[in-house]
C-alpha cells in the first residue's frame, strides 16, 4: 500500500482535501505523507518549483527583518520581551528567566543609560551600589563596560550575585572585567570592604532603587562620600515611595553635592505606569 492510501485509511477524508482549492491546480502530484505526532503533514510537488524558491526566499527576509528588528531594540526592552511581571502584591518587579527577580525600574535607568550614553560606556569604569541579583551590571558589562558589582555578604547575597556574574562570563567571554566586591553601607562598614583598600576613580555609579528605606540614608550617603570622585558622575532611580525623597534632603545637607532631575519626557517608562512615580537622578561632587 502507498504511503498516502495508508494515511487516508486513517482519516477521515482523502489527502487531497487538505490542499486548499485555490493551490490544488497548481500541485502534480503527492511527494511524500509523513504522520508525526498525530498530525500529518503532507509534501507536494509543485508544477513550478520557482513557487518554493520565492516562498522560501520570502521567509529569510521576514527572518532578517525580525532580527533587524530585534537590533534596534536596548538591551532593557530586550529583556522587558523575555520577562514577566512577577505575581504577587510587587508590581515593580519582573520575573527572571532563570527565577531571580529584578526591579523594573532598573530596566528604565539601563535603557536611559544606553541612549544617553550611547558609544561612550565601552572602556568606562562603573560601580555599582546594592547590586541584587547583578542583571544591570551585567548588562552594563556587556555594552563594554567595566563594572565593580556590590552587595551584603548576609543572606548569601554577594554569593548569589558572584555566582550570576561568572555565569554570565562563562557564557559569553569580553576583554572588560567584571566582579562582585562585598560592601556593606556606612563610613564604620566602608572600612571593611575591599574597596577601601584600593585606588579608584569611577566614570560611573549606578544606584536602582536603593532609597525606599529611610533607615538606611545615613548609611548610604556616607558610602556615596567615600566612593565618588571629581569625575564620577552617578545615576540613581526609584519609584515614588513613602520618605524616599528624604535621601536627597540627607545629601543635600552635606553640602558635597549637586544633584538634578531628569525631566519627564526624558524617560521612557518601558510600560510602567505613570502613577509608579519613577524618578531619575544625576548626583555630582561640587566643583571645590
Amino acid at each position: 500500500m502507498k504511503a498516502s492510501n495508508h494515511i487516508e485509511s486513517c482519516l477521515d477524508r482523502p489527502i487531497a482535501s487538505f490542499v486548499p482549492p485555490a493551490q490544488s491546480s497548481a500541485i502534480s502530484q503527492v511527494f511524500a505523507v509523513r504522520c508525526i505526532d498525530r498530525t500529518v503533514w503532507v509534501i507536494l510537488i509543485p508544477f513550478q518549483p520557482l513557487q518554493l524558491h520565492l516562498c522560501k526566499f520570502a521567509s529569510s527576509q521576514a527572518a532578517r527583518a525580525m532580527a533587524a528588528s530585534d537590533e534596534k531594540l536596548t538591551r532593557a526592552q530586550m529583556i522587558m520581551k523575555d520577562t514577566t511581571d512577577t505575581d504577587g502584591e510587587l508590581p515593580d518587579l519582573r520575573d527572571l528567566p532563570d527565577g531571580g527577580t529584578l526591579w523594573k525600574a532598573s530596566l528604565v535607568l539601563l535603557h536611559f543609560l544606553e541612549k544617553e550614553l550611547e558609544g561612550r560606556l565601552e572602556g568606562m569604569s562603573v560601580l555599582e551600589l546594592g547590586s541584587g541579583s547583578g542583571h544591570l551590571g551585567i548588562e552594563l558589562w556587556r555594552l563594554g563596560a567595566d563594572v565593580t558589582c556590590t552587595e551584603r555578604v548576609a543572606q548569601d547575597t554577594l554569593k548569589k550575585l558572584s555566582d550570576r556574574i561568572e555565569g554570565a562570563k562563562a557564557a559569553k567571554p569580553q576583554a572588560n572585567t567584571i566582579r562582585a566586591v562585598e560592601l556593606e553601607w556606612g563610613e564604620d562598614e566602608y572600612q571593611r570592604s575591599p574597596l577601601s583598600k584600593e585606588a579608584f576613580d569611577f566614570d560611573y555609579i549606578i544606584m536602582s532603587e536603593l532609597v525606599y528605606d529611610q533607615d538606611s540614608h545615613d548609611e548610604l550617603v556616607a558610602t556615596l562620600q567615600k566612593v565618588c570622585t571629581q569625575k564620577t558622575i552617578v545615576y540613581s532611580i526609584f519609584c515614588d515611595r513613602p520618605f524616599s525623597f528624604m535621601f536627597f534632603a540627607k545629601l543635600f545637607d552635606t553640602d558635597m553635592f549637586d544633584t538634578t532631575q531628569v525631566p519627564e519626557n526624558k524617560i521612557e517608562l518601558l510600560g510602567m505606569q505613570p502613577e509608579a512615580g519613577v524618578n531619575l537622578h544625576v548626583i555630582k561632587l561640587k566643583t571645590p
